[in-house]
């Protein structure tokens, strides 16, 4: 497969396989680099999956890089940002994404460039049957005064007061219907507070389902489909999962 600098150490990926079970670990898929110069207006950034989507923002204000300011208070890596189409407020990675690299089950990568890239609304870029990770990508981003960039920040994060920050959570889990918000719905249903296991729908956001510490996979599950059938019951309509599920799960 292929691999590039992380770090100053080539770092290596495997692909873990058993007979019950496929295991994907991002880890060690965790370098970064910057190219450009000072008198230079944009620079190119390229970051392995596996980096944190908080340490990438903070390097791009350290050298004030501004355009990922929607990253403000998203959670995860760079890779799980990627696949999920991350974004807030209308903005996301379709602008700064020179390339993705993707690997098949195989561990054969290929490259996916920005420009062919359809964007969708939280859907996956390189959703297919070959794309079964992301290993890194190559954003463009430009010099920006930093007073402009922590005005941005601010902005983002405002927009997020309410929301169920540094509590154990998958992020929003229904997409956004056209034309509402699946928080209202779900609060409209009656859904916050409700509970099954060590999984409960959040009081700050309905659209977020908070772990105890004591929740199982099945537990969020049942209350993630408990939640959809109210709303469609309630509201009249059928909510799309954000949140991507892997294993056994039966949706009605």
């Amino acid at each position: 497969m292929n691999s590039f600098m992380c770090s100053e150490e080539v770092q290596t990926f495997s692909l873990a396989m058993t007979s019950e079970c496929n295991v994907l670990h991002t880890m060690a898929l965790n370098g970064i680099r910057f190219t450009g110069t000072a008198s230079e207006n944009i620079v190119r950034i390229e970051v392995g999956s596996g980096y944190p989507v908080k340490k990438l923002l903070a390097h791009s204000i350290d050298r004030m890089l501004g355009g990922l300011e929607f990253l403000t208070g998203i959670p995860g890596t760079v890779g799980g940002a990627l696949w999920g189409n991350a974004g807030a407020c209308g903005e996301g990675f379709a602008p700064y994404v020179e390339l993705i690299e993707i690997m098949d089950m195989a561990g054969d990568t290929d490259v996916l460039y920005g420009r062919d890239i359809e964007w969708v609304y939280r859907k996956c870029p390189c959703e297919s049957e070959k794309a079964v990770i992301i290993t890194k990508c190559i954003l463009n981003v430009r010099k920006t005064d930093k007073k402009e960039i922590f005005r941005r920040i601010r902005c983002f994060a405002d927009a997020k007061k309410g929301q169920p920050l540094g509590r154990k959570t998958a992020g929003c889990v229904f997409k956004n219907p056209s034309g509402a918000s699946a928080g209202k719905l779900l609060d409209d249903a009656g859904c916050k507070g409700l509970r099954i296991g060590g999984a409960v729908v959040s009081q700050f956001h309905a659209n977020f389902i908070e772990n105890d510490g004591s929740a199982t996979s099945k537990d969020i599950f049942d209350l993630c489909e408990e939640c959809r059938k109210r709303v469609l019951s309630q509201c009249g309509v059928e909510l799309e999962y954000e949140i991507k599920f892997f294993g056994s799960f039966r949706k009605d």
